[in-house]
């Protein structure tokens, strides 16, 4: 969908005056978007991981993912937003959604100044300390030491633009305009991914793909700012904005710091105990990881803008509907994916990178039961975060990040990579049971109800399609034709059933309406 500053699709002001069909339909597309947009990341993620780790080697290439650790999109530094993303969501997707058009210029412009604050202070303090401290604790060897130092500053630059051009995908997402903060992250994806790739086929070993992907990030970064000023013209920061937006961010960090804390935590913990080989496995674990989480957020990420909306509406009894339809309609989505991708890894693996990296199959494994089991919350997580309610939730998440880092240290010991991955599913109840209570109290409904409504429908087809590919595996054939056969017959069998048990006639009527035509009312 084009982004022409008139024209197409309802300007941030016209969701707030009294057009629920319209937001209904936004909504649809905007989560159309999001799958594909996501959809095109994996496949970028298929392409550029073996080609970098055929360049670069098993220890290169585990030095930068070590070094993607510190990275402002998924790394330590990612933290250094303080959860203004999701603060500057909501705080735009409140004032559009009433016609504020002065105020949500000046949210739109404070953001992306804070957004740049932080990333020149996190960058320096990378540029600084990296070359004195990460060279060591993760094992370079001394002809490495060089090039990963170079690497660390050029890196270091980048984080300031990661952290603007993911802040225009921020205010985008609260301007109900998800599809063009999409669009913007596939083009910046495919960018990076296209010169890290001809920096490594021309042997410009770590330097120079770190170099690559600084130019790659800062050309996207300015087309972000750009495509966003087309939408609303940024007005000055102001000081008053900025408190508001860190008062609530931090408790939005602190829901969005668990799961990059997670990540982070493999890779640093790892790498530190076992060298940077042991770093190459949980990053094919975590991107084959990836990969699932971008399917379920694809079917999520417009819970968030769209509670901040209703709530801002009063509708109550739209939320809770929001909480119990969403999550099956999640785990829908998700869950055969997850769990066809969990009996296949095998095969996967192997014909994806070859023989030689059987070992990551348990990480994978393991890696996707985390995303399975923490999809039955997701909803309710960015519901929590939409109406405002994410602070209560801080002691909770404290408390889960210590108990895995203690976990994390004591399993990477025992079982080595995995260990990782089997501790983040340990303490997940720790995390997950909480929130869903606070959820059901804030939004409405019962633990039956949601259990009922949310995730048993989703059941069947999902355990009837994960044994039909296991029986795949079990044919006396190539992986190849073994993980073909799988992936074609568990699916169309999951579609089948899913259609007949899990989703109503009169919901999938909706849904038809809703796509082909303006001006529904009703229920988001």
């Amino acid at each position: 969908m084009s982004p022409p500053p008139t024209g197409a699709g309802p300007h941030p002001a016209e969701a707030g005056t009294g057009q629920p069909g319209r937001f209904r339909r936004r909504l649809v597309l905007n989560t159309a978007s999001h799958g594909a947009a996501n959809g095109w990341a994996i496949v970028v993620a298929l392409v550029t991981l073996p080609v970098l780790l055929h360049c670069l080697g098993p220890v290169r290439y585990g030095l930068w993912a070590a070094l993607q650790t510190f990275s402002a999109r998924r790394g330590w530094l990612a933290i250094a937003d303080l959860g203004l993303g999701g603060a500057a969501t909501r705080s735009i997707a409140l004032r559009a959604a009433t016609g504020e058009k002065v105020s949500t210029r000046v949210v739109v412009g404070t953001a992306l100044a804070t957004f740049a604050v932080f990333g020149i202070v996190a960058g320096a303090v990378l540029a600084l300390a990296g070359p004195l401290v990460l060279p060591t604790i993760f094992h370079a060897s001394a002809p490495d030491r060089g090039g990963m130092d170079t690497a660390i500053l050029f890196f270091a630059m980048q984080v300031p633009c990661d952290l603007v051009a993911d802040g225009c995908g921020d205010c985008l997402s609260g301007l109900q305009r998800l599809d063009i903060g999409r669009a913007l992250d596939a083009a910046r994806r495919t960018l990076v991914a296209i010169a890290t790739i001809s920096a490594a086929l021309l042997g410009g070993g770590l330097p120079g793909v770190a170099v690559a992907s600084l130019g790659a990030t800062v050309v996207a970064g300015i087309a972000g700012v750009v495509v966003l000023s087309r939408r609303v013209r940024p007005a000055l920061p102001s000081v008053t904005e900025a408190r508001r937006l860190l008062g609530y961010g931090a408790a939005v960090g602190a829901a969005g710091a668990f799961g990059i804390v997670e990540g982070a935590i493999n890779r640093t913990v790892v790498g530190i105990i076992t060298g940077p080989v042991g770093v190459t496995l949980v990053d094919i674990a975590s991107q084959v990881q990836s990969g699932a989480d971008a399917v379920l957020a694809s079917a999520t990420s417009v819970v968030l803008p769209g509670a901040a909306w209703l709530r801002a509406r009063g509708g109550d009894a739209q939320l809770r509907e929001l909480l119990l339809r969403g999550t099956r309609y999640s785990l829908l989505v998700s869950a055969p994916v997850t769990v066809g991708a969990m009996v296949l890894a095998g095969p996967a693996i192997d014909i994806w990178l070859g023989g030689g990296y059987h070992a990551a199959v348990i990480p994978a494994v393991l890696a996707l039961g985390y995303v399975l089991v923490a999809g039955t919350i997701q909803v309710a997580s960015f519901e929590l975060q939409g109406v405002g309610r994410a602070r209560a939730l801080i002691p909770v998440y404290a408390v889960t990040t210590v108990v895995n880092l203690g976990l994390t240290i004591l399993l990477v010991f025992w079982l080595g990579p995995a260990g990782a991955f089997a501790a983040s599913l340990v303490t997940l109840p720790l995390f997950m049971f909480p929130q869903l209570r606070l959820a059901l109290r804030e939004l409405g409904g019962g633990f039956l109800e949601f259990l009922r409504r949310g995730v048993f429908p989703v059941m069947m087809p999902t355990a009837l399609m994960a044994a039909v590919a296991a029986l795949a595996l079990q044919l006396p054939t190539t992986p190849i034709v073994k993980l073909v056969l799988g992936v074609c017959a568990g699916m169309l069998l999951y579609c089948a059933v899913a259609l007949r048990w899990s989703v109503s006639r009169e919901e999938i009527a909706e849904l038809r309406r809703l796509v082909r035509a303006r001006g529904i009312a009703g229920s988001p």
